[in-house]
């Protein structure tokens, strides 16, 4: 017992202290010397109420009953309390009959079940007053065994109305096959989530629910945790959303083959007016004809634009690939777009460093991804400001970019860039016709091959909008 790890003391019949090992010396901060042959109630480490419960105990040991241990704080002469938790027996040495006590020093452990009690505090107050409807119940039968506000305001009159009740005998499912659904998932993969069901909640009123469960452990006993969101206005608002879709794609779709093709027709008429097939024209009357002819360029662009989206979002846009040369695409855009560039007065550069520009990809896309980046940069850059289109070999990538001195955008809307119908704000004074659909078209058709698009922008400075393509 001299070497034992824990505190181990002995008292005689008459309760006086007959032995102390030294970790016992050291619980109390007292030498053997000190105690040794004293009354456990005369030494000091217990208050009035502790003497009387060891008092108890003491006696009931000696007549040879089992004590479960007690936890008792120590006073000791230095004005340390330290808690501790006593364990006694009897037993009968040289045929005297003596009270063995082990002690442990519990400080760590009462501390650790404090912070456990408020966290269990904390939890309570929180399932108790979380606004989402939640409830315990038994795994076995189902019966409710703890529920929130929530859900006593959602199915019940009042808690006690509610606990050791089944959903059943609530009435809470309108199709209790809604129920054998969620447990069925719940079996299947150890939880249930986002699972639909119709409820019929106390007031009458028949309301959609997102219902979730998964396994807890409560007093070492398994139960369930559920949580129910109502999302009957959530889903009624995707509905009507879904239908406004639907109203609009239909209006697209009319669009594009009922007007484009008149549209056309003027195209074609336009044109043979300005190459004076008809008849000579002049100067202003040339001028006239050639606003009107870019004007329903114009429309024309906007058509295909809304089209494409729409074919983006109904899954009809697939990939004709082949090995080309992002340099040729690259050279063909700039080209192209410089016929606006000049008469803006803004300065378009072409960079192009030495590599292998070689991609499997679909020209056609990747090129109005091209030409998409270089006229918004164009279209925003004021007169003698600076585009530089360039093209750069990373190795097993290429890289795409085009860099302007133009307006930028403010930080409140980047997130938002690639977002459909999505314009900046400092936008619409510089171009206020534009769709906000062209950087949706050009995300898409490089994530359709792969690879990344970003950019970078300061406003008021300029920006940098860049793709990566993989090689090969």
């Amino acid at each position: 017992m001299e070497h034992a790890q824990n505190p181990i003391y002995a008292l005689d019949a008459e309760r006086r202290f007959i032995y102390g090992n030294g970790e016992a010396e050291k619980l109390i901060n007292a030498k053997r010397e000190d105690f040794i042959g004293k009354r456990f109630d005369e030494v000091g480490l217990l208050n009035e109420e502790q003497i009387e419960l060891a008092t108890g105990d003491l006696v009931r040991n000696l007549q040879g009953e089992a004590i479960e241990p007690r936890r008792y704080a120590l006073f000791r002469a230095d004005g340390e309390v330290r808690n501790v938790e006593i364990n006694t027996y009897s037993t009968v040495i040289e045929g005297k009959k003596v009270i063995i006590g082990m002690g442990r020093d519990i400080g760590g452990l009462m501390k650790a079940e404090s912070r456990a009690k408020e966290i269990e505090r904390r939890f309570t107050n929180l399932f108790k007053v979380n606004p989402v409807i939640t409830a315990l119940s038994s795994v076995d039968d189902g019966r409710f065994i703890e529920v929130n506000d929530a859900f006593v305001k959602a199915f019940g009159d009042s808690r006690e109305s509610i606990i050791g009740k089944t959903s059943k005998e609530l009435g809470i499912f309108l199709d209790y096959e809604d129920r054998a659904r969620v447990m069925e998932e719940m079996d299947r993969f150890g939880m249930a989530k986002n699972v639909k069901v119709n409820v019929r909640f106390k007031d009458g009123r028949d309301r959609m629910g997102m219902f979730s469960v998964t396994s807890v452990e409560l007093n070492g006993d398994k139960c369930l945790l559920s949580v129910m969101t109502d999302a009957t206005d959530l889903l009624t608002e995707r509905k009507r959303t879904k239908k406004l879709d639907e109203i609009k794609d239909a209006f697209i779709n009319v669009v594009n083959h009922h007007v484009s093709t008149p549209l056309s027709s003027i195209r074609w008429g336009l044109k043979s007016l300005m190459s004076g097939e008809l008849g000579s024209l002049n100067k202003a009357q040339k001028d006239y004809l050639k606003v009107i002819y870019n004007a329903e360029a114009d429309i024309l662009e906007r058509i295909r634009e809304l089209q494409t989206v729409l074919d983006i979002e109904e899954g009809r846009v697939t990939l004709a690939r082949d090995n080309f040369s992002l340099s040729s695409l690259c050279s063909t855009v700039v080209s192209g777009v410089s016929r606006n560039a000049d008469p803006k007065g803004v300065h378009l550069e072409h960079e192009q460093t030495e590599g292998d520009f070689n991609a499997n990809i679909d020209a056609e896309k990747i090129q109005d991804v091209m030409t998409i980046l270089t006229e918004n940069a164009v279209d925003y850059t004021a007169k003698g400001g600076k585009v530089v289109v360039s093209l750069e070999d990373l190795g097993d990538k290429i890289m795409f970019s085009v860099t302007d001195t133009g307006i930028g955008i403010p930080d409140a809307d980047k997130e938002r860039v690639f977002k459909r119908f999505f314009r900046a704000t400092n936008a619409y004074s510089v171009k206020p016709d534009a769709t906000g659909l062209g950087l949706v078209v050009a995300k898409y058709y490089v994530d359709k091959h792969g690879g990344e698009i970003g950019f970078e922008s300061k406003e008021a400075e300029g920006s940098r909008f860049w793709f990566t393509l993989n090689k090969g």
